[in-house]
């Protein structure tokens, strides 16, 4: 990205809260969830993916002080971690997929 502006972008999931879309040019991918927007690589996006996709909400989460039960992720800064309810995360691992088969999808036309 330069002068602050985002590249130019296709579309590659959209569901509820999230939006995963992609770099035409730098193959940057960008995970837009609430008010938070993740950049990866496309390595790092299915890295990131099968970390989602294998985690198990009951073994990690927790009552939150609202009363409501989020299991916690931790990201690699110690000071951030992403909380999910059971149906935002389920939510996060439909987009997930669905980006992962446009990606796919993607790279075949382009070859």
């Amino acid at each position: 990205m330069s002068n602050n502006r985002m590249c130019e972008t296709r579309n590659l999931a959209k569901r509820e809260n999230i939006l995963i879309n992609q770099c035409i040019d730098c193959k940057t991918v960008y995970l837009w969830c609430n008010n938070l927007v993740l950049t990866f690589t496309e390595e790092e996006f299915m890295a990131f993916g099968e970390v989602i996709n294998s985690f198990d909400f009951k073994s990690h989460s927790v009552l939150f002080p609202d009363n409501i039960t989020r299991a916690m992720i931790f990201s690699p800064n110690p000071d951030i971690s992403f909380t999910f309810t059971s149906e935002e995360l389920s939510a996060l691992n439909s987009s997930l997929a669905e980006a992962f088969y446009m990606l796919e999808v993607y790279k075949l036309i382009e070859c």
